[in-house]
């Protein structure tokens, strides 16, 4: 069997990367203008009255698209060095966090409800330190007392805190399309499943695998570039001009 390839950041790849850059410096471009355009944005618009409810509304937007900045320029560079699972990765992460801008900026009280989720997923994660009596989740233990639990869990009860759903946030702003193709389709590399090792192998005439791929695979990453590229630009086009 052979080994194809050493890896995305070898000599030979980095070639490979900097020739797929230049093949598609027109959607680079297009990419480049709308980061620096939601940084510009984040440069005009940062002194916002935090006591009032449209100045905390315009905060947690602020803050959201610096998360998309980052999540869009770890995109980028999974784009240029051909890591395609990668990508596949970061594009649901993305849309999780598009979903959610989504929601805060059409609807106020979401972001209530938004903020609320931390609490389902503290107690989830205290409930889990619970069934182990082990170092590692002695932290946990010793700070989850019988009176932070049952506080915890009256507080969930009179905010009716739930977890957070992506499905829900999707549907919330007209994206459930979205959510069950694309969204659905990068999650197998999420979680390494059985068809997201199909683009490291080949397999000869009788189906055995005869080559293992380590390098950039650039013939399938275009489209998820895209599909963010596209996202940014709906956001711009949604922003306040002044």
């Amino acid at each position: 069997m052979k080994i194809n390839g050493r890896g995305y950041l070898s000599d030979e790849a980095l070639v490979k990367s900097d020739l797929h850059c230049k093949q598609n410096s027109e959607i680079i471009s297009i990419f480049d203008d709308s980061i620096n355009a939601l940084l510009d944005f984040l440069d005009l618009h940062n002194d916002v009255d935090q006591s009032t409810d449209l100045g905390a509304q315009q905060l947690i937007m602020l803050v959201l698209l610096a998360r998309l900045i980052e999540i869009s320029q770890s995109a980028y560079l999974q784009f240029k060095h051909g890591m395609s699972n990668e990508l596949r990765s970061s594009t649901r992460v993305f849309l999780d966090a598009y979903f959610i801008i989504a929601n805060v900026g059409s609807n106020y009280d979401f972001i209530s409800e938004y903020f609320k989720t931390d609490l389902a997923q503290r107690i989830k994660l205290m409930n889990v330190a619970s069934q182990y009596d082990d170092d590692l989740f002695n932290p946990a233990n010793e700070y989850a007392s019988k009176d932070v639990m049952e506080n915890l869990k009256a507080l969930i009860e009179n905010e009716k805190a739930k977890e957070l759903k992506s499905y829900s946030n999707a549907l919330n702003v007209g994206c459930g399309k979205l959510y069950d193709s694309i969204y659905r389709l990068t999650s197998a590399a999420i979680h390494s499943s059985p068809r997201s090792l199909m683009k490291y192998i080949e397999e000869d005439a009788n189906g055995n695998v005869d080559t293992i791929n380590i390098q950039p695979d650039n013939e399938n990453v275009f489209n998820l570039f895209y599909e963010i590229n596209y996202r940014l630009i709906l956001i711009l086009q949604r922003l306040p001009t002044q």
